[in-house]
């Protein structure tokens, strides 16, 4: 009987060994790799972090700036770029159309991160202190051949501004500047005394007490509720007792007419030609009294050869759309200020002659409209 010994066994040891270190090989490789990926996202984590915290700490610093000087906005050195921790931040201002942003930009190591804000500053001017202030678009044409302007107080416009003098016989004057929260565009027929400022920050406007005017005219016996229409036939009251003629809803103007009030409508004012009779429209403001506010719309409109007008004296405000388009030979004469919430339009066609002259009021009915007087942030992103 022939004895085996233990080299079948040995064999079999020797290769449970070896794949037990190649298996343990395998997984130790296997956690290698995953520490590594693991450490690597973490230190990529980490300076993400870091990175958002330099972008919010350069923000925070632009608006303590910003809080502590508004006109620093317009100076790009008073945010220059700075080291702190294990990067630096850089904050830049941009500024369109009114609109001011803050963008912050955080960077540890090559990677960055951005913190943005916009902001709006201390107001202390009023669309009051303007001869004519659109919140929108402001578009002032004097019209073509021999119809020259003249106005004399700031205009402001919150979108863009659009300024033509006549093709001949004159120029489109304006004695103050121009301010736009948009663009600036003036032919050569216009001559601007003052400054023009695009990109100008929002200029507010008045609150208005309508109820105010409603009850003086109601006590009065000047309140309608519906709309109005004066003409020749049914003119307007010339000096209503009070000063105020309230309509709730549209009033329409044809004819010859004149009249010292207020006139107050809550939906719509047009002032137009009916048949052959043109608009001759004076209106005149009692004391601390606007001479016309509407909630909507105020528009006047002719055509021909008529000779027509429309004079107001004191301020004149529309919660919608200001549109002055004429005939031939037609008149728009303001001493005060020509206020509208939405667009203001004036567009006569020849012979014409535009006349608007600034003058301060203190109205009864009206907040104050000096805006905040702080910067405000109006929105954050991160």
């Amino acid at each position: 009987m022939r004895l085996h010994g233990p080299d079948g066994k040995q064999g079999t040891i020797f290769l449970s060994a070896m794949i037990s270190a190649l298996l343990m090989a395998i997984v130790g490789g296997s956690i290698y790799r995953l520490s590594s990926q693991d450490m690597h996202y973490v230190a990529q984590l980490k300076k993400s972090l870091q990175a958002q915290q330099l972008a919010e700490a350069g923000l925070s610093e632009a608006l303590n700036t910003l809080k502590d000087d508004w006109n620093q906005k317009d100076s790009a050195g008073a945010f220059p770029e700075t080291d702190l921790g294990a990067g630096s931040y850089d904050a830049d201002i941009v500024q369109s159309s009114g609109r001011v942003l803050i963008s912050s930009v955080g960077a540890v190591d090559g990677t960055t991160r951005t913190a943005t804000a916009e902001v709006s500053g201390p107001s202390s001017s009023s669309v009051l202190d303007y001869a004519i202030a659109a919140g929108g678009n402001a578009v002032i044409d004097s019209g073509t051949g021999q119809s020259p302007g003249s106005i004399v107080g700031d205009i402001y416009s919150g979108g863009n501004a659009v300024l033509d003098g006549p093709s001949s016989g004159g120029v489109l004057a304006i004695t103050g500047g121009v301010d736009a929260g948009g663009s600036i565009d003036s032919s050569s027929s216009v001559t601007i005394s003052g400054a023009s400022t695009p990109d100008h920050e929002e200029v507010a406007f008045p609150t208005v007490d309508m109820a105010y005017y409603q009850n003086i005219a109601t006590v009065n016996g000047n309140y309608t509720d519906g709309n109005r229409t004066y003409n020749n036939t049914s003119p307007i009251p010339s000096d209503p007792a009070g000063g105020v003629i309230y309509v709730s809803g549209n009033i329409t103007i044809q004819g010859t007419q004149s009249t010292t009030a207020c006139l107050v409508a809550g939906g719509n004012i047009t002032i137009n030609k009916s048949g052959s009779a043109y608009p001759c429209v004076t209106i005149n403001a009692p004391d601390s009294m606007p001479a016309v506010v509407t909630q909507g719309n105020f528009t006047y409109s002719s055509t021909g050869n008529g000779g027509a007008y429309l004079t107001i004296n004191g301020v004149s405000y529309s919660g919608g759309n200001f549109t002055f388009t004429s005939g031939n030979h037609d008149n728009l004469t303001l001493a005060g200020s020509l206020l509208a919430q939405g667009n203001i339009v004036i567009s006569p066609t020849s012979y014409n002659q535009i006349s608007v002259s600034y003058g301060s009021e203190t109205l009864n009915g009206f907040s104050s409209s000096s805006g905040s007087d702080e910067m405000e942030i109006l929105s954050y992103n991160r």
